[in-house]
């Protein structure tokens, strides 16, 4: 009997999809990574709201949420949109960094590390 549904895992490496977005975002990472000094901005915001930095859960990477304010900037996501586009999108995964087996963000931790941002930071 013909199988209705045929899924197979790939054995190769997850890359960027060959699309016009897919090739922006991974221009913006190649900056990105070229530029640690604007993660390390946003770093500095996001550990200047907590008492004790060094306690607690680790919360969301810096560089994720430098990554995630840029989609949700680009393409004027709403924070649930955002955190659609995070558990759906390969391009969007890969641009964030989060690994395929890792959950994406929910939009309640995704608003709450980008409204940490300063705007100082953000005209940095």
């Amino acid at each position: 009997m013909r199988e209705f549904d045929h899924y197979q895992i790939s054995l190769m490496p997850r890359s960027y999809v060959d699309h016009q977005r897919s090739r922006e975002l991974e221009q913006m990472s190649r900056i990105l990574d070229a530029n640690p000094q604007l993660v390390n901005l946003v770093a500095s915001d996001l550990t200047r709201a907590l008492r004790h930095p060094e306690r607690g859960d680790r919360g969301l990477s810096p560089s994720l949420v430098t990554r995630a304010l840029l989609l949700r900037q680009l393409h004027g996501l709403s924070y649930d949109e955002l955190a659609f586009d995070l558990a759906g999108s390969i391009s969007s995964r890969l641009f964030c960094g989060l690994d395929e087996g890792q959950r994406a963000p929910k939009r309640s931790a995704l608003q709450k590390n980008i409204k940490r941002i300063q705007a100082e930071t953000l005209s940095q």
